[in-house]
């Protein structure tokens, strides 16, 4: 099935398969294109400083400028969503306890929602529908969406899971070897949260 072309609406070129921006209106900006008018916008002002006047504005309304948080908040941020994963998930394996298993699996959907939202999916809600999410997510990480079959043929799933979550780490700018961790218990729930809470280049 082929995938929407993802347009940048400043090189009018199709950045599908690289890393990109997504504003609130759902128009795309290239990696490339992004960073050239985050530094346009910066020597505009450092140009309006030097004589005098206000600093204009950047060139596009579209570069997002970054919250300035202390340490403590940042890694609280992004390692406590991981946390609270494993938590849940060390919970119902110890307790056995259905409500906790589950949260764990409401914790998995939800982080896979947030996840395909940050890939720049039109319809991430779809990561909450079972078995359909597993296509879905393969058309987040611009992967074929027959190729979610994969996941139901055993021995070969674990290859194409890994393939997967290796694909959609290095989609979110993070190490591609990252995706690995998806088998390992406890690991992978953490993983799920690290994902979700950390910055991305596709939002």
């Amino acid at each position: 099935m082929e995938h929407m072309a993802k347009i940048c609406i400043v090189c009018n070129q199709d950045c599908s398969s690289e890393p990109r921006y997504k504003d609130a209106d759902g128009r795309y900006t290239c990696k490339k294109c992004y960073f050239e008018e985050a530094l346009q916008g910066a020597s505009n002002t450092t140009t309006g400083n030097a004589k005098g006047t206000l600093p204009t504005k950047p060139a596009s309304s579209r570069v997002k400028v970054s919250s300035s948080k202390t340490p403590a908040t940042k890694y609280l941020q992004v390692f406590g969503i991981g946390l609270l994963g494993v938590g849940l998930e060390v919970g119902a394996t110890l307790s056995e306890s259905i409500g906790l298993m589950v949260l764990a699996f409401l914790y998995i959907l939800s982080c896979n929602l947030v996840i395909a939202d940050r890939l720049g999916a039109s319809n991430p809600i779809l990561q909450l529908i079972p078995i359909v999410n597993i296509f879905h997510l393969c058309g987040c990480a611009d992967l074929p969406m027959w190729m979610g079959i994969l996941f139901f043929i055993p021995l070969v799933n674990i290859v194409f899971i890994v393939y997967l979550y290796c694909r959609i780490s290095n989609h979110l700018d993070k190490p591609t070897w990252l995706g690995v961790f998806i088998l390992v218990p406890l690991a992978n729930t953490f993983l799920l949260g690290y994902l979700v809470s950390a910055e991305s280049l596709k939002k």
